[in-house]
Protein backbone atom coordinates (compact mmCIF):
# COMPACT_ATOMS: atom_id res chain seq x y z
CA UNK A 1 0.00 0.00 0.00
CA UNK A 2 1.27 3.33 -1.62
CA UNK A 3 0.34 6.85 -0.79
CA UNK A 4 -0.24 9.11 -3.68
CA UNK A 5 3.84 10.41 -3.33
CA UNK A 6 4.87 6.49 -3.47
CA UNK A 7 5.30 6.24 -0.06
CA UNK A 8 4.96 2.95 1.36
CA UNK A 9 2.34 3.11 4.35
CA UNK A 10 0.94 0.38 7.31
CA UNK A 11 -0.89 -2.52 5.46
CA UNK A 12 -4.61 -2.44 5.20
CA UNK A 13 -5.47 -4.36 7.73
CA UNK A 14 -2.62 -2.40 10.43
CA UNK A 15 -4.61 0.73 9.27
CA UNK A 16 -8.22 -0.34 9.90
CA UNK A 17 -6.49 -1.57 13.36
CA UNK A 18 -4.75 1.34 14.51
CA UNK A 19 -6.56 4.23 12.79
CA UNK A 20 -10.44 2.54 12.75
CA UNK A 21 -12.88 4.87 10.72
CA UNK A 22 -10.35 6.87 9.06
CA UNK A 23 -10.35 6.82 5.28
CA UNK A 24 -6.29 5.93 4.07
CA UNK A 25 -5.64 8.98 2.11
CA UNK A 26 -7.66 12.41 2.33
CA UNK A 27 -5.28 14.60 0.78
CA UNK A 28 -5.82 17.59 -1.53
CA UNK A 29 -4.41 17.29 -4.91
CA UNK A 30 -2.75 20.71 -4.20
CA UNK A 31 -1.37 19.10 -1.35
CA UNK A 32 -0.18 16.06 -3.60
CA UNK A 33 1.59 18.32 -5.89
CA UNK A 34 3.68 20.44 -3.32
CA UNK A 35 4.94 17.33 -1.90
CA UNK A 36 5.96 15.96 -5.40
CA UNK A 37 7.64 19.50 -6.31
CA UNK A 38 9.64 19.26 -2.32
CA UNK A 39 10.52 15.77 -2.94
CA UNK A 40 11.79 16.77 -6.31
CA UNK A 41 13.45 19.69 -5.37
CA UNK A 42 15.69 17.75 -2.89
CA UNK A 43 15.94 14.68 -5.73
CA UNK A 44 14.09 12.58 -3.68
CA UNK A 45 10.86 12.47 -6.40
CA UNK A 46 11.13 9.51 -8.80
CA UNK A 47 13.97 7.43 -6.64
CA UNK A 48 14.13 3.85 -6.82
CA UNK A 49 12.74 2.80 -3.18
CA UNK A 50 12.82 -1.03 -1.47
CA UNK A 51 9.58 -2.04 -0.24
CA UNK A 52 8.81 -3.89 3.19
CA UNK A 53 5.93 -6.70 2.88
CA UNK A 54 2.29 -6.06 4.41
CA UNK A 55 2.50 -7.00 7.57
CA UNK A 56 -0.88 -8.85 8.73
CA UNK A 57 -1.37 -9.36 12.40
CA UNK A 58 -3.67 -9.02 14.78
CA UNK A 59 -3.33 -6.13 17.39
CA UNK A 60 -3.76 -6.01 21.08
CA UNK A 61 -7.20 -3.44 21.02
CA UNK A 62 -6.44 0.20 21.67
CA UNK A 63 -6.76 1.61 25.27
CA UNK A 64 -8.67 4.34 24.11
CA UNK A 65 -10.43 5.96 21.45
CA UNK A 66 -7.04 6.52 18.99
CA UNK A 67 -3.15 5.64 19.14
CA UNK A 68 -2.69 8.89 21.33
CA UNK A 69 -5.15 7.98 23.82
CA UNK A 70 -3.77 4.51 23.92
CA UNK A 71 0.02 5.44 24.45
CA UNK A 72 -1.24 8.38 26.55
CA UNK A 73 -3.10 5.31 29.11
CA UNK A 74 0.02 2.95 28.86
CA UNK A 75 1.81 5.78 29.73
CA UNK A 76 -0.26 6.87 33.11
CA UNK A 77 -0.78 3.13 33.78
CA UNK A 78 3.40 2.82 34.26
CA UNK A 79 3.99 6.33 36.03
CA UNK A 80 0.73 7.02 37.58
CA UNK A 81 2.40 6.24 40.99
CA UNK A 82 5.54 7.99 40.48
CA UNK A 83 3.42 11.36 39.84
CA UNK A 84 1.56 10.39 42.62
CA UNK A 85 4.85 10.85 44.78
CA UNK A 86 6.21 13.83 42.78
CA UNK A 87 2.48 15.23 43.45
CA UNK A 88 2.82 14.32 47.65
CA UNK A 89 6.44 15.59 47.59
CA UNK A 90 5.63 18.84 46.15
CA UNK A 91 2.82 19.89 48.51
CA UNK A 92 4.24 18.46 51.64
CA UNK A 93 5.70 20.71 53.92
CA UNK A 94 9.32 21.14 55.23
CA UNK A 95 10.65 20.37 58.53
CA UNK A 96 12.85 23.24 60.75
CA UNK A 97 16.15 23.11 60.07
CA UNK A 98 17.70 21.75 63.51
CA UNK A 99 19.86 23.38 65.67
CA UNK A 100 22.23 20.43 65.63
CA UNK A 101 22.68 17.70 63.10
CA UNK A 102 23.36 14.11 64.71
CA UNK A 103 26.80 12.73 63.09
CA UNK A 104 26.78 9.20 63.68
CA UNK A 105 26.52 6.08 61.32
CA UNK A 106 23.61 5.26 58.78
CA UNK A 107 20.84 7.22 58.54
CA UNK A 108 19.05 9.61 61.08
CA UNK A 109 15.56 10.26 60.58
CA UNK A 110 14.49 14.04 61.38
CA UNK A 111 10.57 14.43 62.57
CA UNK A 112 8.85 17.09 63.52
CA UNK A 113 5.77 17.51 66.03
CA UNK A 114 3.88 19.72 68.43
CA UNK A 115 6.70 18.63 71.26
CA UNK A 116 9.52 19.61 68.59
CA UNK A 117 11.97 18.21 66.61
CA UNK A 118 12.99 14.66 66.96
CA UNK A 119 16.24 12.44 65.60
CA UNK A 120 15.54 8.57 65.49
CA UNK A 121 18.25 6.07 64.06
CA UNK A 122 16.61 4.41 61.50
CA UNK A 123 18.09 0.98 59.13
CA UNK A 124 17.30 2.88 56.30
CA UNK A 125 14.35 5.77 55.22
CA UNK A 126 11.16 4.57 55.42
CA UNK A 127 9.59 7.74 52.92
CA UNK A 128 8.42 6.59 49.44
CA UNK A 129 10.53 9.61 48.20
CA UNK A 130 13.56 11.62 49.38
CA UNK A 131 15.19 15.16 49.02
CA UNK A 132 19.10 15.03 48.75
CA UNK A 133 20.20 18.57 49.32
CA UNK A 134 24.00 18.33 48.02
CA UNK A 135 26.21 21.12 47.84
Amino acid sequence: RYNPVNIQMLSASLHEQLFPDTPANTQSTDVIQKCIEHLSAHGLWGKAKSAARDVDMTLPPLLGENIDDHFRTIARQQSNAYYDMSQDIASSSLPSVPDMWEFRAGWCRYTEDTDGLHVTQVECPPDDALVFDVE
